[in-house]
């Protein structure tokens, strides 16, 4: 109804992105492990990327896309091998363990969070400032979701872990909609998680008449231990509009 405020997951609520994510990630990983790609062909690559779809699930922040090529690349080549879990894993284990692998493929591969986050990031940035039409054209919004932003009489707040420019490109170029920056909670505010900006919501905009609405999967810690969430704190499919 009018009036009502709603703070809104990005990704699986308005946008999918898997597409563009998976080809992304297929591409920074190639830049940050271009050895471990010598052998990986043109219909393995189109194997990864259905892979990534399925494990969609799983990821919390973009640069895990990125570990999840490099375990991909792995389970199919042997001599790529550089961690001790990918011999036999499946992607059923993966969707299963993928909590307790990120941290052992960190370490094992002796990555960092910032340095995959930047180089996701540029290789995004690369893509949309050189083709910037196939770039939006690798993601979709769900259907009616634009039209239900472009005709809501509500105050709207989008959370999530994609960096802000991103989401606000995405929004103008697919769903037509210059949705105000300062409501773009993203990975790009200096954010370190998709919802340490809730709490601020919380404290400074939301009533007990208000929602957060995100995407099927993990729900927010932030709200789920909050005392004063709004009441209705609804995980939705992507058909929720």
């Amino acid at each position: 109804g009018g009036g009502d405020l709603y703070a809104l997951d990005f990704d699986g609520v308005f946008c999918d992105s898997c597409g563009e994510s998976s080809l992304s990630a297929v591409k920074a990983a190639k830049v940050r492990w271009p050895w471990a790609f010598e052998q990986v062909d043109a219909a393995m690559e189109e194997w990864i990327v259905e892979q990534m779809h399925t494990l969609r699930p799983v990821i919390e922040t973009g640069y895990e896309n990125l570990l999840l090529v490099r375990l991909l690349v792995e389970i199919q080549i042997p001599s790529a091998r550089k961690s001790s879990v990918a011999d036999g894993l499946s992607i059923q284990e993966i969707l299963d363990n993928w909590s307790k692998l990120l941290p052992t493929l960190m370490d094992e591969w002796q990555e960092d969070r910032e340095s995959l986050v930047d180089l996701f990031g540029r290789v995004r940035d690369d893509w949309l400032e050189n083709d910037l039409s196939g770039w939006i054209g690798a993601n979709r919004f769900y259907p009616g979701t634009a039209d239900a932003l472009k005709l809501s009489s509500s105050e709207l707040y989008i959370v999530t872990t994609k960096q802000s420019r991103f989401t606000g490109a995405l929004l103008k170029e697919l769903a037509g909609v210059d949705f105000p920056s300062e409501r773009i909670y993203g990975l790009g505010t200096g954010l370190v998680g998709p919802f340490l900006a809730v709490p601020s919501l919380i404290k400074d905009f939301l009533t007990d008449s208000d929602f957060i609405i995100q995407s099927e999967g993990k729900s927010s810690p932030a709200v789920a231990g909050n005392a004063t969430a709004p009441r209705s704190y609804t995980s939705v499919s992507p058909s929720f509009v």
